[in-house]
């Protein structure tokens, strides 16, 4: 069974309540899911999955402070062979830094953010856009 690892900051019930609905809809395909807030993951959450996905919520940081631990262990690791998708309440800007860092890490990225809009549960768009991001893992895998 694939692993998939499902990180979110700043710690708020939106984002981990969107971070749940991911996790149910990515069991429904089959993958083992864990969900964490980033205070609480390290690097090894990431080594040990086949799919990571980072969830953001705040557009005036590069990073938010629960990333940095995360964010320097990146520098020099090579995750090949694993794909990364992001997920936001915001803007896709936020995303900027933390992509450049996970793609000096040769893990494949799916380039469309799930954006959801304020008090929006996302259930279609969720289920839509995890289809797509494991349509193009496997894609990319082939």
């Amino acid at each position: 069974m694939e692993r998939a690892i499902i990180l979110y900051a700043p710690d708020e019930d939106k984002l981990k309540n969107a971070s749940e609905r991911i996790q149910r809809t990515l069991v429904n395909e089959k993958y083992e899911v864990e969900v964490k807030a980033a205070k609480n993951s390290s690097i090894v959450d990431i080594t040990a999955s086949d799919i990571v996905i980072v969830g953001f919520n705040d557009a005036k940081s590069r990073v938010h402070p629960d990333f940095k631990a995360i964010d320097k262990a990146l520098t020099g690791i090579n995750l090949a062979g694993r794909v990364a998708g992001f997920f936001t309440f915001d803007t896709a800007d936020a995303m900027v830094h933390f992509r450049k860092s996970f793609h000096d890490s040769d893990i494949i990225i799916f380039e469309t953010p799930l954006i959801l809009g304020p008090g929006d549960d996302g259930a279609k768009g969720i289920l839509n856009w995890v289809h797509k991001l494991l349509a193009g893992a496997l894609k990319k895998h082939l």
